[in-house]
């Protein structure tokens, strides 16, 4: 089984990265209502708070199903690194500055050691061995997606306290494989 999802994830990491980005107009209201309803059953089951900022950029220009993973990654590591006996809450925010729409996802979770932080985004590193489900290349998938958006994306958590992950997509994508 875990053979089968190792090589199902190399395959949509492959087809990310040697699929060129499209530039549709993304409504990111709708984007996230997608995500939040794909999640509902999970959401509801594990009590999930997730708050949105109201300032959050309302278009953006990107690839939307590229979009949507990152996003729906985030949230979901959000979930799925809550604290047992802590209901999850998700911060979803975001703005604009020159020439990049940022945002982050931040959450009350178990955090990450400051030594793992730049790990997490290398392909297979689980930090929490077989603890957790997952193969390990979920933000990695993310990372590449967002350098194809001419982003970046960083880290800042602390441990036993949560983790926000931080992320930037140029307003002027260049329809290009990086």
């Amino acid at each position: 089984k875990d053979l089968s999802l190792i090589v199902d994830d190399l395959l949509n990491f492959s087809k990310v990265s040697n699929k060129k980005i499209s530039s549709d107009i993304i409504e990111t209201e709708t984007l996230l209502a997608d995500i939040l309803e794909k999640l509902a059953v999970t959401l509801e089951e594990q009590k999930v708070d997730i708050q949105i900022n109201q300032n959050i950029p309302k278009l953006l220009m990107g690839d939307y199903l590229k979009m949507l993973r990152v996003f729906q990654n985030l949230i979901q590591n959000s979930i799925k690194f809550s604290k047992p006996d802590t209901p999850a809450i998700i911060t979803i925010e975001g703005g604009e500055d020159d020439g990049y729409w940022y945002f982050s996802v931040e959450d009350n979770g178990i955090g990450i050691k400051k030594e793992f932080q730049q790990a997490i985004f290398l392909m297979f590193r689980k930090l929490n061995g077989q603890k957790y489900t997952g193969t390990g290349i979920g933000l990695s998938l993310c990372k590449k997606i967002i350098e194809q958006h001419q982003g970046e994306i960083k880290v800042s958590s602390t441990y036993g306290k949560g983790t926000k992950f931080l992320f930037s997509v140029s307003k002027h994508i260049i329809s290009k494989n990086p």
